[in-house]
């Protein structure tokens, strides 16, 4: 293991149950509002609805479950296929 990983894992060792899960919580929004912001400025039109479910399509883009559940969502909503999976 590297040095730079030896440091981070001691230093994550330290941190309280409380600190590992709010730094968890940060970087979560924080991927969420980076992906945002990608995606309104490839489509500035999108609707909050669906700019919510393409964030989300993305986040869980490995998770078949998720995706299946995406998709369920999609259909109630009459929104069709996503565009991101084809």
């Amino acid at each position: 293991m590297s040095n730079i990983n030896e440091l981070f894992d001691r230093r994550i060792g330290k941190l309280s149950t409380a600190e590992r899960l709010s730094r968890t919580a940060d970087c979560f929004q924080a991927m969420q509002k980076m992906i945002r912001h990608s995606l309104l400025k490839s489509n500035p039109g999108l609707s909050e609805n669906e700019l919510r479910l393409q964030i989300a399509e993305r986040m869980y883009l490995t998770d078949q479950k998720a995706q299946r559940l995406l998709q369920q969502i999609r259909n109630l909503n009459g929104s069709g296929d996503s565009p991101t999976n084809g």
